[in-house]
């Protein structure tokens, strides 16, 4: 049994220590990181990117470096291990006098400021480069809507990622279906994913989570879900050696099979005006399908020039069909149902897996060699544009065009690019 003594004693140990805590109380951190430019100097000329070196230091210690340029809301660049050296395109501001500064912040979010530097901002003609993030799994595909990427990584599952910065993407989300996913494609904050096994997913970013919600998956046998389209409720998937499949997705919790057209062929891709389908296949070019009627689609037009139909981009009047090692071909379609052939464009030797098109601009994923830019200003004849050519970091697969930027899917990597014209 415990005497009254060691029972004292316990007590009056405890008494001190609650006196101790109530005496020397941890000091918040409220002190800011001490920033400073150590190059480029003031008043100095720059083209296309600007390399700036920056030192910082904390009482406890900094957690980022990020580079502002006077006039953006958003950082360029961010580093966040020491030395802080980072290169910030140039491609988006207006030439001509600009002002850039750096802002270090620690653990507690304390924030020191550098002094303001003045530069001068130059841009040459090309594709550049402006940002990129590197993610899990293999970046077979990539769709757009407002500031969200959706993007099929294979055995990474689906990631969508904010692009609202295009210098510095940002994690939104990821769903691990368990399965490799290689196509997508994405309405508002609502996402399509194909996967190779069969499955179809529909999935919607969660603003509370760092996970995407499953809403709708529908498995079909037979289908490899390749890249899928959506226009108006009825979302088409190229099912690989499984053909068309149409699905009603009017409900977003739910998918309807509507039928299936299997050509026996490789279907790579598929886009759809009113009632056609167009589909890239690996191994019968290009083929018109009239689906008015889902359970009897039939084919009406079919292209087979050299048995490697990867993908295609319709715009306005004409489409375009991406041929592997054939390069692209051309087509009139004012008369969807009756496509015209007009042309050609030889790839040189590059191997042409992804087609998309913005304007008077066509850009091509050629893998090993990165994207090309081409001009269709002629749109029946595609021309290779001076230094329109940007080797990505990994293999250019897939891609797309928005606001006048390229997103590509890069084997392990997002990329974004943009156009700068002559």
């Amino acid at each position: 049994m415990l005497s009254k003594i060691t029972i004292a004693i316990g007590v009056l140990g405890i008494g001190l220590a609650l006196v101790a805590c109530e005496e020397f109380p941890v000091e918040p951190d409220t002190t800011p990181p001490v920033v400073s430019i150590t190059s480029p100097s003031a008043s100095t000329t720059h083209t296309d990117s600007i390399r700036i070196a920056v030192n910082a230091t904390d009482n406890v210690g900094v957690s980022k470096v990020e580079v502002f340029i006077t006039g953006r809301a958003q950082p360029v660049a961010r580093d966040t291990v020491a030395p802080y050296n980072m290169l910030v395109p140039l491609v988006e501001l207006t030439p001509g006098p600009q002002q850039f500064y750096a802002v270090a912040t620690d653990e507690a979010g304390n924030a020191g400021f550098s002094t303001t530097i003045p530069f001068t901002s130059q841009r040459t003609p090309g594709l550049k480069f402006l940002g990129q993030i590197r993610l899990d799994g293999t970046v077979l595909d990539v769709a757009i809507s407002g500031d969200i990427a959706a993007v099929a990584a294979g055995d990474g599952g689906v990631i969508a990622i904010d692009i609202s910065n295009v210098f510095l993407p940002q994690w939104i989300g990821r769903f691990d279906a368990g399965d490799y996913m290689r196509g997508v494609a994405i309405v508002d904050q609502t996402i399509y994913a194909g996967a190779n096994a069969g499955g179809v997913r529909t999935l919607t970013v969660n603003a509370n989570s760092d996970t995407l919600l499953s809403v709708a998956w529908l498995r079909v046998e037979g289908v490899a879900a390749q890249q899928l389209s959506l226009l108006d409720t009825t979302l088409s998937v190229a099912g690989g050696g499984g053909g068309l499949l149409p699905l009603n997705a009017s409900q977003q919790d739910t998918l309807v099979e509507l039928g299936k057209y299997d050509q026996g062929g490789d279907m790579q891709d598929v886009e759809r005006i009113g009632n056609y389908v167009y589909t890239a296949e690996g191994d019968e070019g290009m083929r018109v399908l009239d689906v008015s009627n889902a359970d009897s689609v039939f084919a009406v037009y079919q292209f087979v020039p050299s048995q490697q139909g990867q993908d295609l981009y319709l715009t306005g009047s004409h489409a375009y069909l991406a041929d592997g090692d054939f390069g692209v071909h051309t087509f009139d379609i004012s008369d969807p149902a009756n496509p015209i052939f007009l042309s050609t464009y030889n790839a040189s030797g590059r191997l042409v897996s992804g087609i998309k098109g913005e304007g008077r601009w066509v850009y091509t994923a050629v893998g090993d060699f990165g994207v090309d830019v081409l001009d269709a200003a002629n749109p029946g004849v595609l021309v290779p544009v001076m230094d329109g050519n940007f080797n990505t970091t990994g293999l250019a697969f897939r891609l797309a065009a928005h606001r006048g930027y390229v997103f590509v899917a890069d084997t392990e990597w997002l990329t974004i690019l943009k156009y700068v014209e002559p």
